[in-house]
């Protein structure tokens, strides 16, 4: 538990210098004028928004390797989805899809790789209309 804490704490000191090198090379007036603009109710409704997405993500995971007989606690499938798309988010802003973390994130927990590439292509198929294929 030591060890999983100060990876955290490491993750926590580099996103704080990461956020504090943009604020160095931004203009701070402006930014100080557009945070003081920010209507706190917008905020919190995206912020709902966001951990809706998560907990129902989290949700279709467990469900999806349930059918795979694959056991995955609700707490434990919840926590990937939180990391999956979090990481997604910005692996996304280069371009890139979150899909070799959720392979590598499943595999830590045990569940096999070609299960987990499944869980990842199900959304994408069951969005196609009934008799032709998606992608």
């Amino acid at each position: 538990m030591h060890m999983k804490l100060k990876k955290i704490f490491r993750y926590a000191i580099l996103f704080l210098v990461v956020i504090g090198v943009l604020l160095a090379v931004s203009n701070f007036q402006k930014f100080r004028q557009n945070i003081r603009e920010i209507v706190v109710l917008y905020v919190a409704v995206a912020m709902a928004s966001a951990l809706l997405v998560h907990f129902f993500e989290g949700l279709f995971l467990r469900t999806a390797l349930r059918i795979f007989d694959e056991d995955l606690s609700l707490p434990l499938a919840l926590q990937s989805s939180l990391i999956i798309n979090s990481i997604g988010y910005f692996v996304s802003l280069g371009g890139l899809t979150p899909f070799a973390t959720q392979v590598h994130i499943l595999d830590s927990h045990g569940i096999n790789p070609k299960k987990a590439t499944v869980t990842v292509s199900a959304p994408v198929s069951s969005c196609a209309e009934p008799g032709k294929r998606s992608l």
